[in-house]
């Protein structure tokens, strides 16, 4: 894989996922893919990136699971309360207690959701926090009840592991260690409940040890799908910003010049189109230059083409390093024809910069014996402006610096001839 560009970057920084060594870290997704990490964990920034991603999941989805608790554990005390099982004073303690053990806590957390920081120890933490209080809201309900309810309530709290391991989207290296404390608190409750036989007990005891087991398996199967999910995203992601910066760059050679590096005809043609209408539309001037190498027909002949190929480059060179920064630019437009545009340079801008271009070509000080052993080589210019009060045809103003580049190769070359139309308009 080619090293990453600005976009290929950009799409791995998504997540925190940012690296210099894109190969390295596409090998390790492929590895990863064949061969899935048995204890649900990457290496390096990989997990970090994963973490991450996962953590901006869950926080959005904490708030929908806290309430969910604060619900559930209010129509269970509702239904307790109306079954007539209990007294009402009873109830409404038990409706009082958990309302100051989950209720409160729970709305508080939900109101500061999205204040939490976007990692994944703190949303752990918070999950876990709110699942206990769960819990203990539903023992304390549970002590609160008497006779066969107790017992068929008893039995209903297996249903927190399952909740806990599966809903909570805990990753197992959370939640497996939380069911070494929540499973003796909730055997030990039904063995100590005086409403509870010993043989219930036990049942309720397989009950919750299934319960835990199956849904832990279950939350194992999830996690390694989401891993394997989130791989096979991040891997599509790296070759789909892959083909997009191939295609830009194929894109990019298709528009510039092989031998110069300057912009080729074609792009030129629809930056100069482009160039002109903006001009229009926004009332400034612009300035086209068209330059042609002095006699390069001789000098090619003389020299050869490999020489004369070096040439063009050298004064391609020159006139890019004096065109100046965009929007400004520079193209070849023929063999040994360049043409400069100047948004917002006038007459006397545009002079100065045919003036600099002349003088940088002359500084290349590149011989040409065919015209004399102390001649160099040297370029005509022609220019032409656009009045943004008249505008004109891209091909209007390029045939008027085109007749002026000629009108300099008849005054003797090396020079620089203005189309004045525009003056006083």
């Amino acid at each position: 894989m080619p090293q990453p560009t600005r976009r290929l970057r950009s799409e791995l920084a998504m997540y925190g996922q940012v690296t210099d060594d894109v190969e390295a870290l596409g090998a390790q997704i492929e590895q990863y893919l064949d061969a899935p990490p048995r204890w649900l964990s990457f290496k390096g920034e990989l997990e970090r990136a994963f973490q991450a991603q996962s953590a901006e999941r869950r926080r959005g989805a904490f708030a929908n699971d806290a309430l969910g608790a604060v619900l559930v554990m209010h129509l269970v005390a509702i239904a307790v309360l109306l079954t007539g099982f209990i007294s009402p004073a009873q109830a409404f303690r038990s409706y009082l207690a958990i309302g100051l053990i989950l209720t409160v806590p729970s709305l508080a957390l939900v109101a500061m959701a999205k204040r939490f920081p976007k990692t994944l120890s703190h949303i752990d933490a918070i999950s876990v926090f709110v699942a206990l209080l769960s819990l203990f809201a539903g023992l304390g309900i549970n002590r609160c009840l008497s006779g066969p309810i107790a017992v068929d309530h008893a039995f209903g709290l297996s249903i927190f592991p399952v909740k806990l391991n599966l809903r909570a989207d805990l990753p197992l290296k959370i939640s497996a260690p939380l069911a070494l404390v929540y499973l003796p608190i909730l055997i030990a409750n039904a063995f100590q409940h005086p409403a509870v036989e010993p043989a219930a007990s036990w049942c309720a005891a397989i009950l919750y040890l299934a319960s835990t087991g199956l849904s832990l398996s279950a939350n194992y199967r999830m996690e390694a799908s989401e891993r394997r999910l989130y791989l096979t995203y991040r891997r599509e992601t790296m070759r789909s910003a892959e083909i997009a910066d191939a295609n830009r760059k194929l894109d990019a050679l298709s528009r510039t010049d092989a031998l110069t590096g300057l912009t080729n005809r074609r792009d030129f043609d629809e930056r100069f189109a482009y160039a002109t209408d903006d001009a229009a539309r926004t009332g400034e001037p612009l300035t086209l230059l068209m330059l042609d190498i002095d006699h390069f027909k001789l000098y090619n002949d003389t020299m050869g083409h490999p020489e004369g190929d070096k040439c063009i480059r050298a004064i391609a060179g020159a006139v890019a390093a004096t065109t100046g920064a965009p929007p400004c630019f520079a193209g070849r437009i023929g063999g040994e024809e360049f043409a400069v545009v100047l948004p917002g340079f006038a007459v006397e801008a545009a002079a100065a910069a045919a003036t600099r271009i002349r003088a940088a070509v002359e500084h290349l000080r590149l011989p040409h014996p065919a015209l004399g052993e102390r001649r160099i080589v040297s370029v005509s210019i022609g220019a032409a402006c656009l009045n943004p009060a008249c505008p004109e045809a891209p091909e209007t103003l390029l045939g008027r610096a085109d007749a002026a580049l000629y009108r300099a190769k008849r005054a003797g070359r090396d020079r620089a001839e203005f189309d004045l139309k525009v003056v006083g308009a």
